[in-house]
């Protein structure tokens, strides 16, 4: 009965760790407008392929304890842009916006930011300002599509399908309704993705497991003698 007992509690501590399953669908979209980015030759976008499929005028929201002590990786993915734009979070639910991304960054640019203060599932806290800060579009505030008003275009994209409303791994996409409104979404692009665990973690999993295994042997060898 020992021997079933300590199994059992490494079993616990692995579930305890793994947090959630591999397929969560840590990213949602809710609600929103499904459509392609622009492809006709004046308004094409420049950045992510054109007649990309993905969703306007939605919120981008995030299952907090699903992604537990995983990280967000956000990339800069690229701009075709007049006005300086900047990409913001804030990642300690604490009102203070940290700008993450500009129309200045590097292309492949890419940051690992820990979400710290959220819990159930809600709007992640991002933001675009728009124009050196004179106008900005939150998530889960303001993104309405129309002339005149920044807004964002949003995709699942890189996980392999742009007409999903949930998975890991997706594109954020700005139009900045600058000058001659183009519509076409490619004012800033950020990639962002839920990473797998921190190999920390991991390294804890397998040392706790070795942990019980050892134990769980040497009860057998004494119980053998």
């Amino acid at each position: 009965m020992k021997t079933i007992a300590t199994i059992a509690g490494a079993a616990a501590v692995f579930g305890a760790l793994s947090f959630a399953p591999a397929q969560a669908a840590y990213l949602q979209l809710t609600p929103g407008t499904g459509a392609a980015v622009p492809t006709s030759p004046d308004n094409k976008n420049q950045v992510i392929p054109g007649s990309t499929l993905g969703f306007f005028e939605q919120t981008v929201e995030a299952d907090f304890d699903a992604i537990g002590g995983r990280q967000l990786r956000l990339t800069y993915v690229g701009m075709s842009a007049g006005w300086y734009n900047t990409f913001q979070m804030d990642t300690n639910a604490d009102g203070i916006w940290e700008t993450i991304f500009s129309t200045e960054s590097t292309e492949g640019e890419t940051t690992l930011v820990t979400l710290t203060g959220y819990s159930g599932q809600g709007a992640l806290a991002f933001r675009f300002e728009v124009n050196d800060g004179a106008d900005k579009v939150t998530n889960g505030v303001d993104n309405t599509r129309v002339n005149g008003a920044p807004n964002f275009f949003s995709s699942f994209a890189p996980d392999g399908d742009g007409t999903a409303t949930s998975g890991r791994s997706l594109w954020l996409a700005l139009d900045d309704s600058g000058k001659d409104w183009d519509d076409n979404h490619d004012d800033l692009v950020v990639g962002m993705s839920v990473t797998p665990l921190p190999a920390a973690v991991w390294f804890l999993i397998t040392a706790v497991g070795g942990l019980f295994g050892t134990r769980w042997l040497r009860k057998d060898a004494s119980a053998a003698a």
